[in-house]
């Protein structure tokens, strides 16, 4: 099973889990019911003290996602962790 925390957390630090996240995003989070975006921020807050502090403001990237008028709760989520990902990239 995924853990969310884990999964934010290796984003931000590692460069394979960004890819293989990006390569395969729904797969990344099957596991996971109901995923939502606000779950995500849940998480966010937590994993901010959890990664180096230097690293800690690509987490930012989570609070700049906007859902769509048809996105679904877990597009959503989805989108916030894509934007985690791109921001960690630099």
């Amino acid at each position: 099973m995924t853990n969310l925390l884990h999964l934010v957390v290796s984003l931000v630090e590692d460069p394979s889990v960004r890819q293989r996240f990006r390569d395969d995003p729904e797969g990344a989070v099957a596991d996971i019911d109901d995923l939502s975006g606000e779950d995500v921020i849940a998480v966010v807050d937590v994993a901010r003290i959890q990664v180096d502090p230097a690293d800690a403001v690509v987490l930012t990237a989570a609070m700049n996602v906007r859902a769509g008028v048809d996105d679904s709760p877990r597009a959503v989520a989805i989108g916030t962790l894509l934007a985690i990902a791109e921001a960690a990239e630099g």
